[in-house]
């Protein structure tokens, strides 16, 4: 007990290093087909970061975070290089992190002089087995033959014994993957309501549109509507048209009664990801990962509008109730807000606060207030006209892609990773209920509100679309 507490603090600290080690050796086990980015951070990452901002340790964890909350590549490899190339030894799956980051980036350049194989090795020679791994040959590769910088790195993973199955080599399980992974094709990511209910557009990660008819609790197909994954969908031209996006750039818009295209629409050079209906309902927009928004005519089909919203990919998008602004999201976390009474939308505010991707977006009706949701595993209610946050809804412990605000403006309804489904009060910000899905818990990325304000809609698996009575009007 006298050691006990002699050293209690550097107890602690060992401590609280070897949490990251068990997320990320989690992440290991994962299918990287649905993986959406590397482990989710230690709980006890921040407190490390504060306590130690300079160290190596700190770096990886940053490193970590950066991925996990913005997807930012280019700033994990800085940091990752930065502790790796400087000695940093404390936890080795961190060069299972650097491999992947340079898979995700498709790099293939070579090593040089201050590589991990001089400076961690002095340039001797890794064991013959793993030069038979690094890659496979019938022969071993001799000494003098040189290696790219993914290799290098796994081969200080499997110098480690992490692990021995080649399937989760990052060579293998992210060839030819493009970050964010897609997740499972029966997800349910974006979800669309008629004004009275009675119609549900459903983007699913199959590339497959689907209209749900709520009295008749059936789907309507629209096969192959995207080349590439849908990503947002919306209702406009009074319910009478559905308009998709996808991330092969493309949107696209639907006549609801026959299923027929009625135009594809072309101009995005990268992923869409966020998609918003004026209240007008013949006009939208799109915002893509090479961070421009777009304003599109869907009667007639052509671009009106075009501008930068941020250096960022924007994530998100919403228009207000009165049509008079525009907000959008970003994957460094910033909110911008933008006026649109001239034809080039104007920039009014930047709302700080989310230390993740910005997932998703609403206004309120009444168009007083902003509602947002993040990676951060936090949702943010914001005042319009002061930009400054009221509520932050805290109570998920994971990623929040679901969003709505019931029709009446009373409600917020949040769904996440954590498989849970929670309502808060928009006017105190408390939590009101937390709910489970059922009949066994999934990870949710879609929710809405019904035209009553009591009705929750979220995924319901094999079973189509879950509906929840949940609170009193």
């Amino acid at each position: 007990m006298k050691y006990m507490s002699r050293y209690r603090l550097l107890i602690v600290i060992y401590g609280l290093a070897l949490v990251p080690a068990f997320y990320e050796l989690g992440f290991l086990q994962r299918p990287a087909a649905t993986v959406a980015g590397l482990a989710q951070p230690s709980p006890a990452a921040d407190v490390l970061i504060d306590l130690y901002p300079d160290s190596l340790m700190a770096k990886c964890l940053e490193a970590d975070r950066v991925m996990f909350l913005n997807y930012d590549l280019a700033t994990a490899r800085r940091l990752l290089e930065d502790a790796l190339l400087n000695g940093c030894k404390e936890e080795e799956t961190y060069f299972y992190n650097y491999a992947t980051i340079l898979m995700l980036m498709n790099e293939r350049e070579e090593c040089d002089q201050s590589s991990f194989l001089n400076v961690h090795l002095g340039g001797k020679v890794l064991p013959k087995r793993l030069w038979l791994t690094i890659p496979r040959r019938k022969s071993p590769v001799k000494s003098d033959r040189k290696w790219s910088k993914i290799e290098e790195a796994v081969a200080h993973w499997r110098l480690h014994d992490l692990s021995t199955n080649d399937q989760l080599d990052p060579r293998v399980a992210y060839k030819d993957l493009k970050f964010p992974a897609p997740m499972a094709p029966d997800t349910v990511y974006c979800m669309a309501m008629s004004r009275d209910s009675k119609r549900i557009v459903v983007g699913r990660q199959d590339r497959v549109l689907r209209v749900f008819d709520t009295a008749f609790r059936r789907f309507s197909a629209i096969p192959e509507a995207h080349t590439g994954l849908i990503s947002a969908v919306a209702m406009a031209a009074n319910d009478t048209r559905a308009v998709s996006a996808s991330l092969s750039g493309d949107l696209a818009v639907w006549d609801m009664a026959n299923g027929k295209l009625i135009h594809r629409l072309l101009g995005h050079r990268n992923d869409v990801y966020g998609l918003a209906v004026f209240p007008d309902g013949i006009r939208c927009a799109a915002a893509d990962r090479d961070g421009m928004v777009r304003i599109w005519d869907l009667e007639e089909g052509k671009s009106l509008v075009e501008f930068a919203a941020a250096e960022q990919p924007v994530s998100s998008v919403a228009v207000s109730a009165d049509g008079s602004l525009l907000a959008t999201g970003s994957w460094s976390g910033e909110i911008r807000l933008w006026s649109l009474q001239a034809d080039q939308p104007r920039e009014l505010q930047r709302l700080q606060g989310h230390r993740g991707l910005v997932s998703r977006l609403v206004f309120t009706p009444d168009s007083k207030r902003l509602v947002s949701c993040s990676r951060d595993k936090t949702a943010r209610i914001w005042n319009v006209a002061t930009a400054r946050v009221e509520f932050v809804l805290q109570g998920h412990g994971a990623p929040i892609y679901g969003l709505d605000v019931s029709p009446n403006g009373k409600f917020v309804v949040t769904a996440s990773e954590d498989r849970r489904v929670r309502i808060w009060s928009v006017e105190k910000g408390t939590a009101l209920r937390s709910l489970a899905t059922r009949p066994r818990p999934r990870p949710l990325y879609a929710v809405l509100f019904a035209a009553d304000s009591q009705t929750l809609i979220w995924d319901g698996g094999a079973n189509g679309l879950e509906f929840v009575s949940t609170l009193p009007q």
